[in-house]
C-alpha cells in the first residue's frame, strides 16, 4: 500500500455521485482504502486496462463517442492541448446499456421506418470547469465569421454563433448540455418523424418512449461526431429540439461550414426534410 501516487493517466468515477473511486497510473489500477485512518492506495499489478467500448465499436452502423474520442475532440489537429486538460481527464463511466440491446437498436435503425444512424455517446456537463453550453461549444470549436471566433481548440466544427449575443432571451445558450456525466443513445434523423408538424412529432416520440433533447445537448452530440469522425450528420435535413427561441423551436443540421443551430421551421411546418431530434431506447426494445 502507498499513501500517495503520481498523477493518474485516467480516473474511474462512480456513475451516480461522480466521485473518484480508482485511478489508473502507467497501466496499473489503484484503489483507495476508505477505512477510517487509512486512505492509502492499493495497486492491482495483475490488472490489465482494456477499452470496454471495443465490443460496442464492432456493432455495424453504430457511432461510438466515448472518453477517447472526447479527449481527442479537445486537442487541435496538431495534437496541442490549448485548454490545458490533464491526460485521461474524461471520466470513465460504464455504459448502462447491454451490448445486445445496442445491437438490436442498430438493426432497428436499418429498417425503412427508422432509416437512420444511432449514436452511443457520453455527454458531460463541464469541460475543465466550463459548461458544455451552446456558447462555450462555439468558444471551443467555432468557425470564424461575422466578427466572432475562431474556436480555441478547433476552427471548423461549429458554425452557429448568433446566440452569443447578450440579454436574457439568450440564457438558453449558457446552460450546460447535461446536469451530470451520462451515456446517451441519439439518432441522426429518424424517418418516422418526418411529414409531421411539431404537435404530431411530439406524439410520435412519446409513443415510442423516447425524449427530445435540448439544442445544447443535440449540438454537443453533432459537434463531437464531426470533431472526432469528420461526419456531418443531417447534411440535407433539419431536426427540431425542445429549445424555444423567439417563438420558434431551435433545429439543428449540418452544412459545408459545420453544425448549425437555427429557428427556421415554424411548428406547423411538416415535410420530408423536417424531423425531430430524439434520444433513448425505444419501448419495443426495453426503453
Amino acid at each position: 500500500m502507498v499513501s500517495t501516487i503520481k498523477a493518474a493517466s485516467s480516473t474511474v468515477v462512480h456513475p451516480k455521485c461522480g466521485k473518484e473511486i480508482a485511478r489508473i497510473v502507467d497501466g496499473v489500477l489503484y484503489v483507495k482504502c476508505f477505512r477510517k485512518g487509512c486512505g492509502e492506495w492499493h495497486p492491482f499489478t495483475d490488472w490489465v486496462e482494456k477499452d470496454s467500448l471495443d465490443v460496442y465499436r464492432r456493432i455495424q452502423g453504430l457511432i461510438v463517442i466515448g472518453p477517447q474520442e472526447i479527449e481527442r475532440a479537445f486537442l487541435t489537429s496538431d495534437g496541442e492541448n490549448p485548454l490545458g486538460l490533464e491526460p485521461g481527464w474524461c471520466p470513465r463511466i460504464p455504459v448502462p446499456y447491454p451490448v445486445e440491446q445496442i445491437e438490436a437498436i442498430a438493426k432497428l435503425c436499418q429498417t425503412r421506418e427508422w432509416n437512420t444512424t444511432p449514436i452511443l455517446w457520453l455527454a458531460l456537463p463541464k469541460i475543465g470547469g466550463t459548461p458544455t453550453s451552446l456558447a462555450d461549444q462555439y468558444n471551443w470549436w467555432g468557425v470564424a465569421h461575422d466578427s466572432k471566433g475562431p474556436g480555441k481548440v478547433r476552427e471548423n466544427v461549429f458554425w452557429s454563433n448568433w446566440f452569443r449575443e447578450s440579454g436574457p432571451e439568450y440564457n438558453f445558450a449558457k446552460e450546460a448540455a447535461v446536469a451530470q456525466p451520462e451515456w446517451n443513445i441519439s439518432y441522426e434523423f429518424a424517418g418516422w418523424g418526418t411529414n409531421l408538424n411539431w404537435e404530431r412529432q411530439q406524439k410520435a416520440v412519446r409513443e415510442r418512449g423516447l425524449t427530445i433533447p435540448t439544442a445544447a445537448r443535440d449540438a454537443l452530440m453533432l459537434n463531437l461526431v464531426l470533431a472526432t469522425t469528420g461526419r456531418r450528420l443531417r447534411s440535407t435535413t433539419w431536426a427540431r429540439t425542445s429549445t424555444r427561441y423567439d417563438g420558434r423551436l431551435l433545429d439543428l443540421h449540418s452544412d459545408a461550414y459545420g453544425v448549425d443551430v437555427s429557428h427556421f421551421w415554424h411548428p406547423g411546418n411538416a415535410g420530408v426534410i423536417v424531423g425531430v431530434a430524439v434520444e433513448g431506447v425505444p419501448l419495443e426494445l426495453g426503453g
